[in-house]
């Protein structure tokens, strides 16, 4: 179902959808060029760190500090930032490749670490990491900023769009419910129903987006075979430092990992994103973003 769209514009235009072809509209509403949108193209977005900035903000160490104060784990022994991310560190595979998921993972190592709050009657650490993971994934809202794109997108046989992201069991129903609250409809393992977005994540597949099996899990699951892929991402660049995962040689192999897989997995050329948000400010690189990613589905050459 091809659809129209008004690209974002100095004039502000407004992002519309109808029902066979793509319309370009400036900003004084009189040039218009028609063109088709391809109809099998894989539009692949990154979570954390590209659709998501505000659990890295979260994350951020006067932030951290604050929110392991409030939660109350500062006051039971997780009295600094820097023993907080050793946690998160050591237990990044299990936490993002599992079920397990990120409230169990973080009590079972504060247990551990701190083994008087956890005995029999005192259930002040529980509620203390209940507390914070609550805080945390308040914060797994989609930037405002990026639903024009994701409304066009969405309910559509233009394009299969798939949410990807390496992160802990609880990110997927998450993501799903705040969508829902844009009337986007998105869905993660077993199935996605066609029109559904799709939500790929490593917890889920039980292997991150850098490896074969992820991206032919994604694969087996669309059932679909698509003329192009694109795919929107900043790779890590936008996490926190003290985040092992933002490490820069991390960053470069992550990329080029990627882009070789959805290439080899998908046997369709791959048009890469690089959504850097410490280049620009975040509203003019989400509108560029989805400029260029507009045109590029309605057949124009990408600018970027």
């Amino acid at each position: 179902m091809p659809v129209t769209v008004g690209l974002p514009s100095a004039g502000g235009a407004e992002m519309l959808l109808k029902n066979q072809s793509c319309r370009f509209a400036g900003p004084s509403g009189k040039d218009f060029a028609e063109v088709v949108i391809l109809t099998e193209s894989l539009v692949i977005f990154d979570y954390s760190g590209t659709l998501n900035l505000e659990m890295a903000v979260f994350a951020r160490p006067d932030s951290l500090l604050r929110h392991l104060k409030t939660s109350g784990l500062f006051a039971l022994g997780l009295k600094n930032n820097a023993l907080f991310w050793k946690i998160i560190n050591s237990t990044w595979q299990e936490g993002s490749t599992t079920g397990v998921g990120y409230k169990k993972i973080m009590l079972a190592n504060l247990q551990r670490l701190f083994p008087d709050q956890a005995q029999p009657g005192k259930p002040q650490l529980v509620k203390a990491v209940a507390d914070f993971a609550e805080a945390y994934f308040s914060k797994a809202e989609i930037d405002a900023r990026w639903r024009p794109l994701l409304k066009m997108l969405s309910g559509n046989n233009v394009v299969q769009v798939v949410i990807a992201t390496d992160h802990y069991a609880e990110a997927t129903g998450a993501i799903s419910k705040h969508l829902k609250t844009w009337h986007i409809h998105a869905s993660g393992l077993p199935a996605v129903r066609k029109g559904e977005f799709f939500i790929a994540n490593s917890a889920d597949i039980g292997f991150h987006k850098e490896s074969y099996p992820f991206w032919e899990t994604v694969k087996n699951i669309l059932k679909e075979k698509y003329a192009r892929v694109i795919l929107i991402d900043d790779f890590g660049t936008n996490e926190q430092q003290a985040d092992a995962y933002a490490q820069e040689y991390l960053i470069d192999s992550r990329r080029r990992k990627t882009l070789d897989l959805l290439e080899r997995v998908f046997a369709a050329p791959v048009k890469c994103f690089s959504f850097a948000a410490q280049d620009q400010a975040i509203a003019e690189l989400i509108l560029q973003t989805t400029g260029s990613i507009t045109r590029l589905l309605a057949g124009e050459k990408s600018t970027k």
